[in-house]
């Protein structure tokens, strides 16, 4: 074997998940070992960092997240240090190692993402600059705050009543920004060079309940790369991992742990990035140095769903993402990347991920369902002592199907945290958690 995909999926040969979900998983796992340690790009000016969002979406039983859970999880959740702040401090041996990587948990609130984010700082050394007037190196020693969200079972459970300012949060994160945060009663958080790498799974019936209500519409569908699949790769009714597999399996742990320790500045080589100024600008007059025409990205979009559109409009950045993934998947060197790699990159985007998106982003579902949603909170809002079901029903039986599309938007309402149900006069009924 002469790569650590190929010895990914060796490995995890027997796995019924699809094989894109595989492939995907192995190639966040190799953003996560990253973290904010290799850029692409002026470091002080607007740096590049290759953390990828991935959203798996597949019916129950397909296996969105089997290969997350049993590959990626299964490596990154092992590499520890010996923290000897710790034990200047007095912490015992046994207490004083700490996670390379943080992750957090399925069901969390923003605060306290922001608070383990935040408790998650760490020191890299970067490579010396040069003194202009001196001509000497200058140490460059600088903290980032690095994540991990590992949502393996529902990508819903971190959208509760905090959903606008976890997209908000999210977003942040995924561009590398300081995040600011200020609270009403618990004043401001201010987190320095975040970094955060986020792999969901979701069923199409949630995304489609997300996307719906509005809640992914946020810049966070521009930021994510959302892959779909229809079924299960084979059906396999017991799982077994030989030797030789754990052979390869160490391999690529090995590698990945290594690049935990990597960092500094990754460059196109000449070749690659002429030919990505081609791609992404298109041929141009010899004479003003404009653009002539659409260029090579813009005519060979593979979907015109307008859903696709946040994702195609960030391209670009998924480009040198993935370029940078793919580059440390078999490379501990920080050099740079060869034009094959580039256009590797370009052709797993183009017909890997770009076809099915639209069915990620459940693009079926009717336009109208967010403003539906808004109207039945709304609704019940209004109501000082909340609406009973057959008072909804009554309502909007002339807009909904209420054999399924009521029963989600009710669903899902109560998943984010806008109303519950409560008994009042003896009656259930759905109140609103929030006054209007």
């Amino acid at each position: 074997m002469t790569s650590n995909l190929e010895r990914w999926n060796y490995y995890l040969r027997d796995l019924e998940s699809p094989q894109v979900f595989i492939d995907w998983t192995f190639y966040w796992t190799i953003s996560t070992a990253l973290q904010r340690r290799v850029y692409y790009g002026n470091y002080n000016f607007s740096p590049l960092f290759a953390n990828l969002y991935l959203v798996f979406v597949a019916n129950p039983g397909v296996g969105k997240s089997m290969s997350a859970r049993l590959g990626g999880g299964k490596i990154l959740k092992t590499f520890r240090y010996l923290d000897k702040n710790k034990l200047k401090a007095g912490v015992p041996e046994e207490k004083a190692w700490t996670d390379v990587i943080s992750f957090s948990a399925d069901n969390t609130t923003l605060q306290s993402l922001i608070q383990q984010l935040a408790a998650s700082t760490k020191t890299v050394n970067l490579p010396p600059t040069i003194n202009a007037t001196t001509g000497l190196e200058v140490p460059r020693r600088v903290q980032h705050s690095s994540m991990s969200l590992l949502l393996s079972e529902e990508l819903t459970g971190l959208f509760n009543r905090t959903n606008e300012g976890i997209v908000d949060f999210l977003n942040h994160c995924y561009d590398a920004q300081d995040y600011h945060y200020k609270t009403k009663h618990c004043g401001e958080d201010i987190v320095k060079n975040v970094c955060v790498t986020l792999l969901g799974c979701t069923t199409p019936d949630n995304m489609k309940m997300l996307m719906g209500s509005g809640v992914l519409q946020q810049g966070f569908t521009a930021r994510a790369i959302c892959l779909y699949s229809a079924e299960s790769r084979h059906r396999k009714s017991r799982y077994e991992f030989t030797p030789e597999q754990e052979v390869e399996f160490l391999k690529v742990r090995t590698h990945i742990e290594a690049l935990t320790k990597v960092s500094g500045e990754i460059k196109f080589t000449k070749e690659a990035e002429d030919y990505f100024d081609w791609y992404y600008e298109g041929d141009k007059d010899k004479t003003t140095g404009k653009s002539i025409g659409k260029s090579p990205m813009q005519i060979g979009r593979k979907n015109f769903d307008k859903r696709t559109d946040h994702y195609f409009a960030r391209k670009k950045a998924h480009i040198q993402k993935l370029s940078m993934v793919l580059h440390f998947a078999d490379s501990l060197e920080v050099s740079y990347i060869e034009l094959e790699t580039l256009k590797k990159a370009i052709h797993i985007l183009e017909c890997q991920v770009e076809p099915q998106m639209h069915h990620a982003l459940a693009s079926n579902s009717r336009n109208e369902l967010y403003d539906l949603t808004k109207d039945v909170y709304e609704a019940i809002a209004s109501s000082p002592v909340g609406l009973s079901s057959i008072q909804l029903k009554i309502m909007f039986v002339q807009d909904l199907d209420m054999e399924k599309e009521f029963p989600n938007i009710i669903k899902y309402l109560g998943e984010i945290g806008k109303i519950e149900h409560r008994m009042i006069n003896s009656k259930m009924m759905y109140c609103a958690t929030e006054k209007k």
